[in-house]
């Protein structure tokens, strides 16, 4: 009796579980408005304010061949294949 109530409270929640991992968005529509009062709440300038793009560091920096200490040419992307 206790194992069939227990089944009965415990997969409706691990079905819903579910439901939140692969489809979120109307979970997100209803949770937007109060996340916004809250934020409104803590920082009032929040919204004002354009969003700040981080500084990433140049990835255009390119390595002489062997910097790594392989060659490129002696480099198989297949594991059977040798050069």
């Amino acid at each position: 009796m206790v194992m069939a109530a227990t089944t009965v409270a415990i997969v409706p929640l691990i079905v819903w579980a579910f439901w939140i991992g692969l489809y979120p968005k109307p979970f997100f529509r209803i949770l937007e408005k109060p996340v916004d009062a809250i934020v409104e709440r803590v920082n009032p300038d929040f919204f004002k304010t354009p969003p700040v793009s981080p500084k990433l560091p140049s990835l255009d920096k390119t390595l002489p061949p062997g910097a790594l200490g392989v060659h490129p040419a002696t480099v198989s992307l297949d594991p059977g294949v040798t050069r």
